[in-house]
């Protein structure tokens, strides 16, 4: 935990320095800006056992000028067997200068923390999380297609006491 805090405010000085308006090295986030919305599903299994999760999902960006980073907020209601969760998550993304990457530092539930590389290509954007363990997975691609849908893909692999997988498919509409 204490290496992804240090991580994190490595991020926030290198990011601060930005201040003002959006930064150039910000632009491909520029389209992404706002709340965006949408029902969808994802497939889960865990130990072999398949199902198949309804989601509302919300997701809102924004770019804070003083601190020079883009934050970020999700709220996921999840339908599992007829019973509703709701979970929650916040992000930082920042540029940093010394691997030219940016990065995302998640907290989901106040106990839970990822940190992402992530790049970008025309036009999508490939989110992988760093320190999982050897032939773990978790990758997300994004991007807004021809009607301006933000459209996320996204696959995670985690094997340990149990074996879970998890694939989505989510388009969201910009409400904001």
């Amino acid at each position: 935990m204490k290496f992804l805090l240090v991580m994190c405010w490595s991020l926030v000085m290198v990011c601060a320095s930005f201040g003002g308006k959006l930064p150039e090295v910000y632009k491909p986030y520029e389209k992404l800006l706002g709340t965006w919305e949408g029902d969808n599903q994802a497939e889960v299994k865990i130990d072999g056992k398949k199902w198949t999760v309804q989601s509302r999902h919300k997701e809102t960006y924004r770019y804070d000028e003083k601190l020079g980073l883009i934050m970020g907020e999700q709220v996921e209601i999840i339908t599992v067997d007829g019973k509703e969760e709701t979970s929650k998550s916040r992000c930082l993304i920042g540029w940093d200068e010394t691997s030219q990457t940016f990065r995302i530092m998640t907290w989901r539930g106040g106990d839970m923390a990822a940190l992402a590389i992530v790049s970008y290509e025309d036009g999508v954007f490939t989110s992988r999380t760093v320190g999982l363990s050897e032939g773990d997975k978790n990758e997300t691609r994004f991007y807004l297609d021809e009607n301006g849908v933000m459209c996320i893909k996204g696959v995670v692999n985690v094997t340990g006491d149990k074996n879970f997988e998890a694939t989505w498919d989510f388009k969201l509409k910009r409400v904001k």
